[in-house]
């Protein structure tokens, strides 16, 4: 399946949660020559963390003013997840933007979903990752000199990779275990993005602690001061 590159200059808008395959979705569309118009995450009924990850909103606001993109959030749960989204994709489209790119790797349900909700409002979706080799998504990531945090580590993994720096040595190491999808799409892990060629400052996060919520490992993000 492949999908239209956005043209040089045109507007478009990232699906954003934080990590880091949101992160690269991004960066192939700038590559391209299209201009980000906003950061687009979905936030829990706290409004205090990333709907999909356990992600601060404040780490995403440093995230936003590092790259220099407005974050536009919304607020919602898990009952109004699908019309909460559609209500801020028909907004966008208020507003002459008619692209917006997903991290999404091969989960195809998560692509039919959000296919499906940007067709409702009139928008074209650009998944620049979909498809794409595994390794070759983790070497482009490790090349291109991102850095990541594992924010949370499944069952599989143990707590001993939650709150760890994805670099080569830890990638080394999942794609020696068994069983495991090395980009972590299948929930083995999710990252948070701290570092990147796009970023003007690292994003200065401490590793805080790690509790277990029963089948996953989550590590508390701590954001240190800006200087920026």
């Amino acid at each position: 399946m492949t999908y239209r590159v956005p043209a040089a200059g045109e507007p478009f808008v990232c699906a954003w949660n934080g990590g880091r395959d949101a992160c690269l979705a991004l960066y192939r569309a700038i590559r391209a020559g299209a201009k980000p118009q906003f950061l687009l995450t979905m936030l829990d009924e706290s409004g205090e963390y990333s709907y999909s990850l356990p992600i601060p909103r404040s780490v995403l606001q440093a995230q936003a003013l590092s790259l220099n993109i407005p974050l536009l959030t919304k607020t919602t749960d898990k009952e109004n997840y699908n019309q909460g989204v559609l209500d801020v994709l028909q907004e966008l489209k208020a507003m002459d933007i008619n692209i917006v790119t997903f991290g999404d790797i091969s989960l195809d349900n998560h692509r039919r979903g959000n296919e499906s909700l940007c067709q409702q409002a009139g928008l074209e979706t650009y998944l620049p990752l979909w498809d794409t080799p595994k390794s070759r998504i983790l070497a482009e990531y490790v090349t291109a000199g991102f850095r990541a945090m594992i924010v949370t580590a499944s069952n599989k993994l143990g707590p001993n990779y939650a709150g760890r720096y994805l670099d080569t040595q830890c990638i080394e190491q999942l794609e020696a275990l068994q069983n495991i999808d090395v980009t972590g799409e299948s929930g083995e892990y999710h990252t948070v993005i701290v570092d990147g060629p796009i970023f003007a400052n690292p994003i200065p996060l401490k590793a805080g602690n790690t509790e277990s919520t029963g089948d996953q490992w989550v590590t508390n993000l701590n954001l240190l001061s800006l200087n920026y």
